[in-house]
């Protein structure tokens, strides 16, 4: 699995939201979060999203003789090299935000103004970029500890 498949596989993607929301924490903390997957499972996405990068080990504690994890997310934006952004990296951007139907429907029509702003933009020095915008219910993420 690659960074992209990865970010699109649904349990990862659930464990990064997990992240994102409540901050770093431990395997122990994700599985008692409604994250509806084994130990081992957890286990192996964190180890790959560990060696993709995705997410990081923020905190390493000694628990009843056990190594205790803390996990976070790392942020993924075009970094800077030499003072210049590096182009076609992937970015990934993970939020959730309170809003009424009115605004959500108000936020998806200015998001789509500004896509269809540089979605016509064709030129020698362009180059197609693929853009996916998913929204999704994030009820499960309130208040399920």
């Amino acid at each position: 699995m690659n960074k992209h498949t990865t970010l699109l596989d649904p349990i990862s993607n659930q464990i990064i939201r997990l992240l994102r929301v409540k901050g770093p924490m431990t395997a122990k903390e994700l599985l008692k979060s409604n994250l509806d997957v084994s130990r081992a499972t957890l286990y192996r996405k964190m180890e790959k999203m560990l060696s993709l990068e995705i997410v990081d080990v923020s905190e390493t504690n000694i628990v009843r003789g056990q190594i205790e994890k803390k996990y976070c997310i790392k942020d993924f934006a075009p970094s800077e090299q030499n003072g210049n952004r590096e182009r076609d990296e992937l970015v990934m951007l993970n939020y959730n935000v309170s809003l009424t139907d009115e605004d959500y429907s108000q936020m998806i029509k200015d998001v789509m103004t500004v896509i269809d702003k540089y979605q016509m933009k064709n030129s020698k020095e362009t180059k197609v970029r693929s853009l996916c915008f998913l929204s999704t219910p994030a009820e499960e993420l309130e208040n399920k500890d």
